[in-house]
């Protein structure tokens, strides 16, 4: 697991010691989407899709133990995590549904 990232733009009380991951983040549709990505690029995608309220970091034990076979990604949803919402978004599921 690469840290490189972890810096500025992750708040202090986030646990890197239990959320040991790179952080990256997005634009998309006025939104600042968090994810994390890890694993081998090559092999096959598990989505880890959070349901609100949370965020990524509930499904880290997963993203530890399966990123050796799989790609794990786990985006946090709009206003969700580490990620920002754009101004006006609704939160219902079909903006939700539309991010992913």
């Amino acid at each position: 697991m690469n840290m490189s990232n972890i810096g500025h733009d992750v708040p202090d009380w986030v646990d890197h010691e239990n959320y040991p991951f790179e952080h990256k983040w997005m634009p998309l549709d006025g939104h600042r989407i968090h994810y994390v990505d890890e694993g081998p690029r090559a092999k096959p995608v598990l989505l880890f899709v959070h349901p609100g309220p949370g965020w990524s970091f509930s499904y880290r034990y997963q993203i530890q133990h399966l990123s050796n076979e799989f790609r794990c990604v786990g985006p946090d949803l709009p206003g969700y995590g580490l990620s920002e919402a754009a101004d006006g978004y609704r939160y219902t599921l079909m903006e939700q549904g539309l991010v992913l």
